[in-house]
């Protein structure tokens, strides 16, 4: 498997900056509604942001206290927008795209980053005015916290993916292109995945990468909690499972 790991988002250049400034500017939205939320909720759960670049490159933008008698309970979140299409008028994308491999560099996707501490993923889908600036160009978002080896524990049993495979199906993926073709690459839904979990490569892209697409609702049932945050107002939902 390929060492290194490709930029944020898998973006480079003003693409890149822009997307570390949209990223910056979701997690202000979470420190505004979604913290605050749980921190009023639960007198014992408490939220330690991230200041510092390198905690974050670790894979730390949040810190989840559970204070407990016996000794405090620390998660560490990573939060994770899906920051394509975010203004669309029929909202936000029905599904988020996992980085597995930037064919392009031979770099693989933050999902196979051993060196990343995160213990849960926060997937947030926002839904923004045409000029995305501010938390107030934000007209609502969906969010899921999931467990990061819940996810890879249900693509393990379910489609009997661990990460050298999906890694390997990746990178064949790009040197034998094949799957549906789309306007922007190739949609990969051959088993093991199928309609809800599936290989993308995108080829209209210049790095050339290959993501693990996920259906949101997928990805609602397996969190510990999910729902919509709009007008300042949280809307929680029931996980499936």
């Amino acid at each position: 498997m390929a060492s290194e790991v490709f930029g944020i988002g898998g973006y480079k250049g003003a693409a890149n900056e822009r997307y570390i400034r949209n990223k910056a500017v979701i997690s202000e939205y979470l420190q505004r509604y979604y913290y605050p939320y749980f921190e009023n909720m639960f007198n014992d759960i408490s939220y330690e942001i991230s200041e510092t670049e390198s905690l974050k490159m670790q894979g730390i933008d949040v810190k989840r206290i559970i204070h407990d008698s016996e000794g405090d309970i620390v998660h560490y979140i990573e939060e994770m927008p899906q920051l394509d299409s975010i203004s669309r008028t029929r909202g936000p994308l029905n599904a988020f795209y996992i980085e597995l491999y930037n064919s392009a560099t031979n770099e693989i996707g933050w999902y196979f980053d051993t060196e990343s501490k995160s213990q849960y993923y926060l997937f947030v889908w926002p839904h923004t005015k045409e000029q995305f600036y501010t938390v107030d160009d934000i007209t609502y978002a969906h969010f899921a916290l999931v467990d990061k080896k819940i996810l890879q524990r249900f693509l393990l049993e379910i489609y009997e993916l661990d990460s050298e495979k999906l890694y390997d199906k990746a990178v064949e993926l790009t040197e034998e292109p094949r799957g549906t073709k789309v306007r922007t690459g190739y949609k990969y839904t051959d088993l093991p995945f199928d309609a809800d979990v599936y290989l993308y490569f995108k080829t209209a892209k210049s790095n050339r990468p290959v993501y693990l697409v996920m259906n949101r609702d997928l990805l609602f049932d397996l969190s510990e909690h999910c729902g919509t945050i709009a007008n300042g107002e949280m809307d929680l939902m029931k996980p499936k499972y």
